[in-house]
């Protein structure tokens, strides 16, 4: 998400047991009109969230996330655990994946411009290249399809590399 407080990239996960919440902030503020690239990831110790490619913040939780709650995952939104949206991302998102183990800063740098298609321990990838309707397709062979809920959406081309030399930082 986005830490309006800042204006910079925000993650958080519920942990278990006990449910605390352990909220993690980038330290840059995110330029709008601009493409950035956002990962976060947990190795069971360290909580890392990443801007660009390069490490923004790390936290040390001492907690591990819940495999058992009831939160609904999102792009672009929050959703509440009764599938309220409390607010939605005003931008275009492109390329998102969920890898089943915490990517190294390396891997994460050598793919922030690419669309991964595949890979060892990719379980999900919405590449969102529909160009219509309101259905966002999970490119891998055990699909999680999302469904784009509200209005006002609109589908557009998705990002394109910049040319080597002009990467960003």
């Amino acid at each position: 998400g986005i830490n309006t407080s800042g204006n910079v990239i925000a993650a958080n996960f519920e942990a278990n047991p006990g449910g605390q919440n352990f909220p993690i902030s980038g330290t840059n503020a995110i330029t709008n009109n601009v493409w950035h690239h956002a990962a976060a990831n947990f190795d069971g110790t360290t909580w890392k969230l990443y801007l660009n490619g390069n490490l923004e913040n790390t936290s040390t939780p001492g907690a591990v996330p819940r495999s058992d709650t009831i939160q609904r995952a999102a792009l672009g939104a929050m959703i509440t655990s009764t599938g309220t949206a409390l607010g939605r991302f005003e931008g275009v998102i492109d390329e998102a994946r969920v890898w089943n183990y915490a990517r190294t800063a390396s891997e994460i740098q050598a793919s922030k411009n690419a669309e991964v298609t595949s890979g060892s321990g990719l379980v999900a990838r919405w590449g969102l290249n529909e160009g219509a309707g309101a259905t966002v397709g999970d490119s891998l062979s055990t699909p999680a399809n999302g469904t784009i809920i509200g209005s006002g959406y609109v589908w557009t081309t998705g990002f394109v590399p910049p040319v080597p030399g002009n990467l960003p930082p």
